[in-house]
Parts: C-alpha cells; structure tokens; sequence
C-alpha cells in the first residue's frame, strides 16, 4: 500500500506534538485524577514522582491513585470496597484487574473509577491505553459487549471529568408490538463520542426491547461491524446473523425498526445496510437493501390508532405467507 508524502508528513506532525505534549506533563509531574468530595467529579492532584523508569513510575501512579489524596476536599477514585488484584504493561498496554466487587459499582462511580484510571496512567508516555478486567475476565457493558482498550481520548475531554462529562439525552429506539406496528421505546443513552453515539444506539438495538409488551426485532447474535454517518446518511455494515427472521416480526417492521432508530441520530436523514460487507443483499430475500432507505412514519403506532391496525397487520401476515410458499 502507497503512502502519499502530505500522509506522512501529517503522521509526523502528530508524533511530534504528541511527543511535546508527554514531555511537558514529566517535567511538571504528573496529574493524579481523584473524585470530588461529592463524588460526582474528577479532579486532580498534581504529583511529582521520583523515579522516571516505567516500571517504577507505573507502580508509583498505581499507588497514588489508589491511596487517599493530600487535598482533604478529594477522595481516591478507587472505591474503598474495590481491590486491585493485579497489574501489567504489555506492548503499550496497562491491563488492570479488579476483584469482583468492581461489578456492584453503580453506573456513576464505574464510570469515574474507570475515566479516572485511564487518564492518570496514559500520561506515563510508554502507557498508550489501559485494559480493565474483572476476576481476570474482560471488562464488558450492560449490554455484554467488552469494553476493551481505552485511552484518554475515550472520555469526553473536560477540566473536570464528572458523569455531565458523557453527553446524555433520552433517545427513542423503535421495537414492534404484537400488531406489527412500530412502537417507540425511550431510554436515556450515555456517550463521549458522535461515533460512539452510533455504536450505543446500535447496541442497545441489538440487545432488544425492554418491555414486556413489545418484541425485539434484530436477531441477538447480530455484531455491528462497522458504521459511520457522511452528508446525512448512516451506514451500517451488519455480520450476516442480521439477515435472520424475528419470531413475529415482519421483513420491513425490523428493516424499518433499525432506519427509523438511526434517523433519530443528529443529521442523519437516510440509512444504507450493508450484510458482511454486501452492498446488494436483500433481508430475507424480501426488502432491497441496494439504496438508502428513509424514515417510514406510516409503520409507527400512534395513540389515534384502532382496532383496523389487527387487521392491516392480519393481511399482511397472509400476504408474507403466500409469498413464501410460492
């Protein structure tokens, strides 16, 4: 593969500024991220280390971090309950274990303990991102997907990290009800990130509806193998378990379940599906997945909606059926 030379030079620049960049913070010590005494927030102490040897340093930070800091208006980010088991740096990579009682965090302390972490051990310039197990096992999100190798870059960049640091918003998924309709189920989505927004929402579509009254409409063993939104269109490369049938859900309810979710995304207007990386497949043999597909109002449920809904929904049904036995 050719590199062009503005390429290179760009790779350079980056590597130059970031060298500065870890220089600086050595020769003024290092930040060491605590919570705030309402443990709602990060902020920092500044420490100046004796050593500057990565091995020692990193034990140094680990110990730091851990332990209760001078500023009595701080707290250790580490929750008392929580133990270290161990740690190592491999390949540019601190793999840090937690015991068990990691799991019981609430989502607000999990998510300061890990910020608080990450951003204190990547500044060591041989630290490029930190790894986080549980009993010696992945760390994973609600959703049972690993979280995986984070770097500072991986939370929102603020002087003062808090939850407020993750962009929040209550954001509409779309599931089917038992007529065939599509139904808007709200949640409240956490993120740091525009790209990270996309995979959020993608997986908590995924993983199905939360209510007990409304079906899920992608096959659980679906993987999202890569996505990206450009002037307004969303594309999603789904794994092939996506081009499976949903008991009691029709072809376009979970084509339409999956664009109408995504439109919902700032400045997305159209969705384009790929299947593993086929831009011409067809879901189920019965939806044309070859263009863009638009938001289909007409397929949500409303609260104007009546008893003709059933039996729209029948006919359909008994359509689909002869379409499949011809």
């Amino acid at each position: 593969m050719k590199i062009g030379k503005s390429f290179l030079c760009l790779i350079l620049a980056a590597l130059l500024l970031g060298g500065c960049e870890r220089g600086e913070v050595q020769e003024e010590g290092y930040f060491i991220y605590y919570k705030s005494a309402a443990q709602d927030e990060l902020q920092t102490e500044r420490y100046l280390p004796e050593s500057d040897q990565t091995e020692t340093l990193t034990d140094e930070l680990m110990e730091k971090w851990q332990e209760t800091p001078e500023n009595e208006s701080l707290v250790s980010a580490k929750p008392q309950n929580v133990s270290v088991m161990s740690y190592e740096l491999t390949n540019n990579r601190l793999t840090v274990d937690f015991d068990e009682a990691y799991l019981e965090l609430s989502n607000t302390e999990e998510i300061l303990t890990r910020a608080s972490l990450v951003r204190t051990m990547t500044q060591i310039s041989e630290i490029r991102s930190v790894f986080i197990t549980v009993a010696g096992e992945a760390l994973k999100d609600d959703y049972g997907e690993e979280i995986g190798s984070m770097t500072a870059r991986s939370f929102v960049e603020s002087e003062e990290l808090g939850v407020e640091g993750f962009e929040s918003m209550d954001y509409p998924f779309y599931f089917a009800d038992s007529e065939g309709r599509l139904e808007e189920e709200r949640r409240e989505i956490h993120y740091s990130t525009s790209s990270e927004k996309i995979q959020v929402v993608l997986k908590q579509l995924i993983a199905g509806t939360k209510k007990n009254d409304l079906i899920s409409v992608i096959s659980p063993d679906t993987r999202v193998l890569s996505s990206r939104i450009e002037d307004g269109l969303c594309t999603v490369n789904f794994s092939e378990e996506f081009n499976t049938a949903v008991e009691g859900v029709l072809p376009d309810v979970s084509i339409y379940a999956v664009v109408n979710t995504l439109c919902e995304l700032n400045g997305v207007t159209a969705v384009k599906i790929n299947i593993a990386g086929d831009t011409q497949s067809y879901y189920l043999n019965t939806i044309d997945l070859s263009g863009p597909l638009e938001k289909r109002e007409d397929l949500v449920k409303t609260e104007e909606e009546t008893q003709r809904v059933g039996v729209d929904y029948l006919m359909r049904r008994v359509t689909q059926e002869e379409t499949d036995n011809e």
